[in-house]
Parts: structure tokens; sequence; C-alpha cells
């Protein structure tokens, strides 16, 4: 699941597949060039594991997995991101709304704690971020539509 909500299905078999092939294919797949920043996470216990590269995916699998020789249930990983720069300025376009992404995910999933007020700050941002900046003919082209149902 990658944090724009697109989601892959890849058929693997999980005894030889590991977490840096999986990550490989879908950043390969994507385009992502500066995909140093971003890793492959499972959730495990409430919280987002990052994968080591050399981890064999059945190792986070279900349990039903291991117990069954059917392997139908779904197990669902995560491309976040892992590292954090100090500077934002050196990051792509495509990065930075990653990373927004990933941070207006965590707020609305309780991830991350803020409060009220650092909440309508980044509201705000978001807004800016979404919209862009106020403009008078923007807001004069709104449409107004009616529709008369009597006959």
């Amino acid at each position: 699941m990658l944090l724009n909500g697109i989601n892959y299905r890849i058929l693997c078999n999980s005894l030889t597949t590991t977490a840096r092939i999986i990550f490989e294919s879908v950043v390969k797949s994507e385009q992502i060039e500066e995909n140093y920043i971003l890793g492959l996470c499972a959730l495990i216990g409430g919280d987002f594991v990052f994968l080591p590269p050399s981890l064999k995916i059945y190792k986070v699998a279900p349990r039903i997995w291991k117990s069954s020789s059917f392997h139908s249930p779904v197990l669902s990983l995560y491309l976040r991101v892992k590292l954090f720069m100090p500077n934002l300025r050196i990051l792509s376009v495509d990065s930075r709304h990653s990373l927004y992404l990933q941070l207006r995910k965590s707020i609305i999933e309780n991830q991350i704690s803020a409060t009220e007020d650092d909440l309508i700050i980044l509201g705000g941002l978001a807004l800016q971020a979404e919209f862009g900046d106020f403009n008078e003919d923007v807001r004069k082209a709104d449409k107004i539509v009616e529709i008369s149902l009597n006959s």
C-alpha cells in the first residue's frame, strides 16, 4: 500500500521472496527516484515496523500461511518514509508530497499527537498546499446551478 492510496497485489513465493525484492519491484513500477527515504513496513501490534531488506516475507505473514498449504490470506505491507531529512529543500516535490501524505495519514490515524492549535495550523497549510493562494477570480468563477422541479 502506497501513501497515495494505490494498492499493489503482488503474487510471490513467500518462502523465497524478501522485503528487498518487493520494495524494488514497487519502486521500479512507480518510478520513484528518491527511494532512499522510503522503506517497506508491516503493521505489527499497531505500529509500523520497517522490514530488513533480507527478511523473507513468510516471517511476517499471517499465521494461517504457516499452518496451511493454501496461501490466500492477504499480507498488507506499506511503503512509508523512513528517513526524515533535516532540510526538505533538498528533496524533490514528489518526495515532499510523500512526506506530507504520511504525516497527514499519521495525524488522522492518531499515530502522531498534536495540539489543537498545531492541527489548525497544519489544516491551513494543507489547504494552502491543495488550493494555493487566495484568488479573487477563482472565487468569482464559482458556478451556481439552479434546477426547478416545478412544471
